[in-house]
């Protein structure tokens, strides 16, 4: 039992990223610990969970009287992060979980090209790229799920990501700490919450009516709403309009605009431009998926892993397409392929177990859905997973 759980009255706040509350609350019971609620007058240590961050929203839900306590220091406040490391299982801390561009899009309920979109243009950063797969940590999840939500807003995914590009301009730290950024969208604008107030895209300062209100400040009702601090930018869109663009380049623009047959015409152009390279082999495979050639874009995936054996998203890609077809066998050997180059990728574990489970092969079915779950314990596909697995032979703990 470790000595600073021991006796402690703990509580949790938030949803947790690294565990079920259920099991947390069995963890800290084994330390010797005892779970409280939140508003437990005797509560030593509140926990904030970080499956939703940033960590402040957690804060805000607590009341004036924890505050109070945690500032007179007769209450502790941890991070969940902070909570995994003082058990020693900071594995455990949503920190060091790691998901592809499929996961995150599946987590977030997005278009998996979505995710590749902002990828490509920097507002997600990968912490770890093997064999050209892209892994996210926590805080990237943090960052697409503000992004998902400020599209849920009303904001196309087109205007956001201009919006962005803008507000970098003014904030230059804001593409690495974008899930630090309190933004919202008001009047079909793009604000981001600061002290001097809301920050526009166009680099215009406005005033946070909400934020004043909630202060009760006594500020001049005759000042003006938009105080300008930068030149306005508001056509800075048209500034590169007459720059030299690669093919690839208007590729890119054409898919982002979802106009995908003269995507289609310009991804060709670029194979013709830089010869045949396997990412972009793999990304028109993509967009003639999107656009139901089925037989075309099984050819280009095809094509990208001849020319890169070890790319293992497009033998990943290849495999789902051929199941897709019915062509278990196929499948299975492309999703084999993949796995043979990097172990544990999670994603080709979950549909090599689909593929055996289709062709009658449950012994081995069944030791990639658990090889999966080990990889990935709380995953957007681990609940299909487990349920798989307690089909064949009965209920099966979380990791």
């Amino acid at each position: 039992v470790m000595a600073h759980l021991a006796g402690k009255r703990l509580a949790f706040v938030g949803k947790l990223g690294g565990a079920s509350l259920r099991e947390a609350r069995q963890i800290v019971r084994d330390e010797g610990g005892i779970v409280v609620a939140p508003d437990d007058p005797q509560v030593d240590c509140l926990v904030l969970g970080e499956a939703e961050l940033p960590i402040a929203s957690s804060e805000s839900q607590l009341d004036d009287r924890l505050l109070q306590a945690a500032d007179a220091g007769r209450l502790e406040i941890w991070s969940e992060t902070e909570f995994w490391e003082r058990l020693g299982r900071l594995e455990s801390a949503p920190a060091s979980r790691r998901y592809t561009a499929a996961m995150l899009a599946e987590l977030l309920d997005l278009p998996v090209a979505v995710i590749r979109r902002w990828h490509r243009k920097g507002w997600l950063q990968p912490v770890e790229v093997i064999h050209r797969l892209a892994y996210f940590d926590f805080s990237q999840v943090a960052v697409a799920r503000q992004l998902a939500r400020l599209v849920a807003d009303g904001m196309s995914p087109k205007t956001l990501e201009r919006k962005l590009q803008q507000l970098a301009r003014y904030m230059p730290a804001a593409r690495q700490s974008l899930e630090q950024l309190s933004m919202i969208v008001e009047h079909g604008e793009l604000l981001v919450r600061a002290d001097r107030g809301l920050l526009g895209a166009d680099g215009q300062w406005r005033f946070d009516f909400d934020r004043v209100g909630s202060e009760g400040g006594n500020e001049d009702a005759t000042a003006p709403d938009v105080v300008s601090v930068t030149p306005s930018v508001r056509d800075s869109g048209d500034e590169e309009a007459g720059e030299q663009r690669s093919c690839r380049e208007r590729a890119w623009e054409h898919e982002d605009r979802s106009e995908l047959a003269e995507a289609v015409r310009w991804y060709r152009a670029a194979l013709v431009e830089e010869g045949l390279q396997p990412d972009l082999c793999f990304q028109l495979a993509e967009v003639l998926y999107r656009l139901g050639d089925v037989g075309a874009a099984r050819e280009r995936y095809w094509v990208a892993v001849e020319l890169d054996p070890d790319f293992v998203e497009a033998r990943a890609n290849l495999g789902c397409l051929l199941a897709e077809c019915g062509e278990w066998e196929w499948a299975a050997a492309a999703l084999e392929g993949a796995l043979q180059t990097h172990p544990d990728y999670a994603d080709a574990h979950f549909h090599l177990a689909e593929a055996y489970t289709h062709l009658g092969r449950p012994t081995e079915a069944h030791r990639h859905w658990q090889e999966f779950l080990r990889l990935v314990p709380d995953g957007p596909w681990s609940d299909e997973a487990r349920r798989r697995l307690e089909n064949a032979t009965g209920p099966v703990q979380p990791s």
